[in-house]
């Protein structure tokens, strides 16, 4: 509903917009959504992988049914949501990949074992698209925020001493922290390996 009301706001203010729905575990919606882009602007520039789901446990409380749908959902929905437009972006021969991480995929957040390792799933899928489609003008580059209570997250869920240290690596005039991976790509030649930067805080 919430898409829907953005998708109407844009067109009442003069922006081309479009609104789909899919399920992102799902290879067909995402080809039928890819598809439907397609078909009305005749190319896709960027693809942004903005999905996850989170649920507390350890190697020893977490379910085998949690653990998967974790998986299918923030792991495999961005892979398939890179299938689906990979091959336009290669006729193309332009296209920008950016996927939303986390910092708990580079630092292990406690109780959070499918969590941590979904997310340091996507920052290697990330590495591995950059490298894999260089040639073909496509970039791929993944976001990395840190816990800055973002709605997915609840302070009665989170371990103290894991906010009091995320929220001291957020300068206080920002509002989010991230951390930028660039990946190696025809735009960035000097980029050898994957690298991470501070985000600056914006200028006042």
């Amino acid at each position: 509903r919430l898409l829907r009301q953005v998708t109407l706001e844009l067109s009442q203010n003069g922006v081309t917009s479009m609104f789909t729905q899919a399920d992102v575990t799902k290879q067909e919606q995402w080809r039928d959504s890819a598809a439907a882009v397609i078909k009305e602007y005749g190319h896709i520039d960027v693809l942004v992988n903005n999905t996850g789901i989170f649920k507390d446990g350890s190697a020893l409380t977490s379910s085998e049914e949690d653990f998967k749908r974790i998986m299918d959902v923030n792991v495999n929905g961005v892979y398939l949501g890179m299938q689906a437009v990979l091959p336009q972006m290669i006729r193309q021969q332009k296209g920008s990949v950016i996927n939303i991480a986390s910092e708990t995929g580079l630092i292990a957040i406690a109780n959070q074992i499918a969590y941590n390792t979904s997310k340091a799933a996507v920052i290697m899928m990330t590495k591995s698209v950059a490298v894999d489609f260089a040639a073909d003008g496509i970039r791929a580059n993944c976001i990395v925020p840190g816990v800055c209570t973002p709605p997915l997250f609840s302070v009665s869920s989170t371990p103290p001493k894991i906010m009091t240290r995320s929220s001291s690596l957020c300068p206080k005039t920002v509002r989010s922290c991230a951390w930028v991976l660039p990946m190696r790509s025809p735009w960035a030649p000097s980029i050898s390996q994957a690298t991470s930067r501070r985000l600056q805080p914006e200028a006042s």
